[in-house]
């Protein structure tokens, strides 16, 4: 049995980006035909898709209404995932919006603890939970939403990325919106901004969504093909960063050098002796140098083990 919100109207709409995901978007339309709260409001954002998702979110759409799910469906032929979030952000009437991807999956009771958050807490401006990401090879690994050092961690942990969080709309539209100009990082950059305007954030004990990563991601599963746009979001983040941000910044760009490295691209090695000609200070420069050491031969996690030394 659905349970209707306790609030008046639709709090909080869903928006999420979809491009050729003919097959994979059943699990992210499964996972919120399932939510045991309604009603609900989505807006799937069709961006230009070459096969018969368009059609699939029209049929589906169509199909939950009398199950009081309100799914908006529009197509954006400008391709870009920020480009579709803020299509689809433009759109939004309620107070809390929430960004989601068409490859992932909450549980049933996700949105319902979100809105309980938002009651609760009418102080709220962030509410955020955990993610739990799939590799290939069943291999997962947990992405814990950050409690302290935000703009560290959401930089260099990535863990606000876009599942992981609800949001005011006002305050998506107040910090700009999400950078139409980059395809890579662009939550790492979109949190970022958020996180300036030092908002009140709650976060959900003991919940997470499935977050699924797979060769046709947006994120990909390497580095080498996406090397430009991963530069091109730490370019534009140097941009407004804090001083104190900016070494963070050195940091993240050195573990995406080391990654290239292992990888076996030798542009790694360029953009690494560029940071190290830059840096400042003998001791900076020696976390960043370990920090490609560890990095370039495989290895996970430096972040954490370097930072405290930087």
């Amino acid at each position: 049995m659905k349970t209707p919100s306790a609030t008046i109207g639709v709090p909080l709409t869903i928006v999420i980006p979809v491009r050729n995901r003919e097959v994979i978007v059943e699990r992210c339309l499964a996972s919120l035909e399932s939510q045991d709260i309604r009603p609900l409001k989505i807006v799937l954002v069709d961006n230009d898709s070459e096969d018969s998702t368009l059609s699939k979110l029209e049929r589906w759409a169509e199909r939950v209404k009398d199950d009081n799910i309100e799914a908006m469906v529009i197509s954006e032929p400008r391709c870009g995932a920020s480009i579709a979030r803020n299509t689809g952000l433009g759109l939004v009437e309620t107070p809390w919006v929430m960004f989601f991807d068409s490859d992932d999956a909450m549980p049933s009771n996700h949105i319902s603890q979100v809105l309980q958050a938002a009651r609760e807490r009418p102080d709220a401006e962030i509410i955020g939970w955990d993610t739990l990401l799939h590799l290939p090879g069943d291999k997962k690994r947990r992405s814990r939403f950050p409690s302290r050092h935000l703009h560290r961690n959401a930089l260099l942990s990535g863990n606000m990325s876009t599942q992981s969080y609800a949001v005011l709309a006002s305050l998506a539209r107040n910090c700009g919106g999400w950078d139409e100009e980059l395809s890579c990082w662009d939550d790492v950059d979109f949190a970022l901004r958020l996180l300036n305007r030092t908002p009140k954030i709650v976060k959900l004990d003991g919940q997470h969504v499935d977050v699924y990563r797979h060769e046709n991601s947006i994120t990909g599963l390497d580095y080498t093909s996406r090397a430009t746009e991963c530069l091109k979001a730490l370019d534009r983040i140097s941009i407004y960063a804090s001083e104190g941000l900016m070494k963070d910044v050195e940091l993240k760009r050195t573990i995406l050098a080391a990654n290239l490295r292992a990888e076996g691209t030798a542009r790694g090695d360029g953009i690494f002796l560029d940071i190290i000609k830059n840096a400042q200070g003998r001791r900076h420069r020696l976390a960043l140098r370990a920090a490609y050491a560890y990095t370039s031969r495989g290895f996970r996690g430096i972040a954490r083990i370097i930072h405290p030394l930087m």
